[in-house]
């Protein structure tokens, strides 16, 4: 555990430091090397222990990667992504945290029920295609709202977000609904109490590491937009919508690659059937 905490925050802070430090300099890379070299002790120790707090052999069933993978990115996506929605919505529109807070309703509503809805999917349609479907309205409402936040009629009407908001809620919610299902289904009852610890644990290290990968790509374009003339200096609008919209771009095409590998490591071959129940009469 403590080997996995080191290589994680050493993972987050090389991330977060990187720009000031330099990606290249002697530091950065040094936290990098440390990440690794710490996480490969770690997975080197469970594939030896007699009860390992994660047995790396789990991943070799493609339906638990897949799964893995699908909740890892769903957080990577939601977490990560949504924080830059605040950014834009305080920078660029100069909406108040009320109005803010009304304005990202429409993702968390539509996430809960969508969520609801995406357990019963389960018993009609194959979980991969389940899964799938979430991320493709993830893509989908990522592109859209990309599209819309350099658009000058949504600084005057921010109301014109909420069908791409409520898109990309649908699927946050229908992706991550089927995930711990299928993990459980695809290893022994005796291994429940680990399959749900790496499922809530990739959770959290996916909106951590999101949040901190996605940022870099933010601040990156913030300062490539020119938003900066100092030291301190306010971003402008232009450049906050530029630099969101470039998030956005990046999390469809994220969303996109892992709709693919959710189709191909959660295909019907490999995760079981989804249960139908008959009914006499």
């Amino acid at each position: 555990a403590l080997l996995l905490v080191g290589a994680l925050g050493l993972a987050n802070f090389a991330l977060l430091r990187g720009a000031g430090q330099g990606w290249t300099s002697a530091a950065t890379l040094l936290q990098s090397a440390s990440a690794l070299a710490l996480l490969a002790l770690f997975l080197r120790g469970e594939s030896r222990a007699r009860s390992p707090l994660l047995d790396p052999a789990l991943f070799r069933a493609p339906a638990f990667t897949g799964a893995a993978l699908a909740v890892f990115m769903s957080r990577v996506l939601t977490i990560g992504g949504t924080v830059y929605f605040v950014q834009y919505f305080h920078d660029a529109l100069h909406l108040g945290p009320v109005a803010t807070g009304l304005l990202l309703a429409p993702v968390f509503l539509a996430q809960m029920a969508a969520g609801m809805a995406g357990g019963k999917l389960l018993t009609r349609f194959a979980p991969g295609h389940v899964i799938a479907t979430g991320y493709a309205c993830k893509a989908a409402g990522a592109a859209l709202l990309g599209l819309a936040f350099p658009s000058a009629a949504v600084e005057a009407h921010p109301w014109l977000l909420v069908l791409p908001l409520l898109v990309w809620g649908t699927g946050g919610g229908i992706a991550g609904a089927p995930v711990m299902a299928v993990a459980m289904n695809v290893t022994g009852r005796d291994r429940a109490g680990m399959v749900s610890g790496t499922i809530t644990s990739l959770a959290s290290i996916g909106a951590g590491l999101g949040t901190a990968a996605l940022g870099v790509l933010y601040a990156s374009r913030l300062t490539g937009a020119g938003s900066a003339t100092g030291s301190g200096a306010t971003p402008s609008p232009e450049a906050v919508a530029t630099a969101a919209a470039t998030v956005l771009y990046a999390s469809a095409a994220l969303a996109t690659l892992t709709l693919a590998a959710v189709l191909t490591l959660i295909s019907p071959r490999h995760a079981p059937a989804p249960a139908r129940k008959v009914f006499p009469g």
